[in-house]
């Protein structure tokens, strides 16, 4: 059937109007390949690289993977090394450290750690930046503290001692000291003779400090002018006399590697209370005295059982040994002595261990320590 003439005019007419937009849509459709321009760093060896276009979408897509698969070497570096020792974290960030490299040390976990941020914000003093270069922040060393055999021992005997039903009888208390007689460090002849940090560790783990009273230049106490109070011959003087935390810990009783063990071998106790009252005619004053008359004795010789005794162990792995007082207890029951052992203070052994080890790697590498852990977008 032969074409309507009206139609065909139309259609061409149509087909006139719409050839512009026909020849953009096809254009369009079509992928189209441009160069890649990456600032000279391709290798002279390489053809320009070249990227497609392709219409699917229309989306934007970033190109920088592309580049990189052309670039010579990564344009920074993304890693976290992690380092099993102190000297290696040390070594580490000294080979790499920038002026912006920074420490940070999470001490209060109960697994404290380090973080070397190699590529950390750079500090700047150019007011227009507000003080701050900011960094990617993709490299990075850690160093996680990995606790000892020894201390882990402890620990569990710790934990142990403190519940009654599992402390130690004295065959099971004997072996656990025959195999951590290596542990225990007898107590030192004169505490002025020992170092400052070690003196601080004990006191600060024990709790003990210098009294808050008035001293003179040389850091002596003063007389506290407190009136005399008169008492008899057999009763205490209950004055207050201003003492230091270095006198406190001479006053505790540490018992000696060599006690220990005797106690291991066998201790015979005999329990006992006593009871005493007396009556002052001259002040019509009545005192009450309860007194625990318990006695133990080993090898048919009296002896006191020591309150505390020093282990002399590395809390980290590769870390100094620390002198750590450890609580010594016991109880009667059923006819059997029980036995008990505490690490005092553990939380805060780790912590100041913790806080030693960061402060040493800030000194060897000179670079700042922040106790804490970086921003989250670092």
């Amino acid at each position: 059937m032969p074409p309507n003439p009206e139609n065909t005019t139309l259609f061409a007419a149509a087909t006139s109007d719409t050839a512009p937009v026909v020849e953009v849509m096809e254009r369009l459709a079509e992928a189209q390949i441009i160069e890649l321009s990456v600032n000279g760093d391709i290798d002279r060896h390489y053809d320009t690289p070249q990227a497609a276009i392709i219409p699917k979408g229309k989306q934007i897509l970033s190109l920088k993977d592309l580049v990189d698969e052309y670039r010579p070497e990564p344009e920074r570096i993304k890693a976290t090394a992690a380092l099993l020792d102190l000297d290696s974290l040390i070594a580490y960030t000294r080979r790499f450290a920038q002026p912006s490299t920074a420490i940070f040390a999470d001490t209060l976990a109960a697994s404290p750690s380090l973080l070397v941020m190699i590529d950390y914000h750079h500090h700047t003093p150019d007011a227009d930046r507000s003080g701050e270069l900011p960094s990617r922040c993709t490299h990075k060393a850690g160093y996680n503290f990995p606790v000892t055999a020894q201390w882990k021992a402890w620990v569990k005997a710790t934990e142990l001692s403190l519940d009654p039903r599992t402390m130690f009888d004295q065959e099971s208390f004997a072996h656990f000291l025959e195999d951590r007689a290596r542990d225990i460090e007898n107590p030192p002849l004169d505490w002025m003779h020992v170092d400052a940090d070690t003196v601080a560790e004990v006191t600060a783990a024990l709790n003990l400090h210098d009294d808050k009273a008035p001293r003179d230049e040389e850091g002596n106490y003063l007389d506290t002018d407190l009136p005399a109070i008169q008492t008899d011959a057999d009763e205490e003087d209950d004055r207050y006399l201003p003492r230091s935390a270095l006198y406190k810990l001479r006053d505790l009783r540490f018992g000696s590697a060599n006690l220990l063990m005797k106690l291991a071998q066998g201790i015979s106790l005999t329990v006992g209370q006593k009871f005493e009252q007396k009556f002052n005619t001259k002040t019509g004053a009545r005192t009450l005295n309860f007194e625990d008359a318990s006695e133990a004795r080993v090898q048919n010789r009296k002896v006191t059982v020591p309150d505390y005794f020093f282990i002399y162990v590395p809390i980290f792995e590769n870390d100094r040994p620390h002198l750590l007082p450890v609580r010594l207890f016991y109880r009667a029951s059923g006819g059997k002595v029980l036995w008990g052992v505490e690490l005092v203070e553990p939380a805060q052994m780790i912590r100041r261990a913790a806080t030693k080890a960061a402060e040493l790697v800030a000194q060897q590498t000179g670079k700042p320590l922040f106790l804490g852990r970086p921003g989250t977008n670092a």
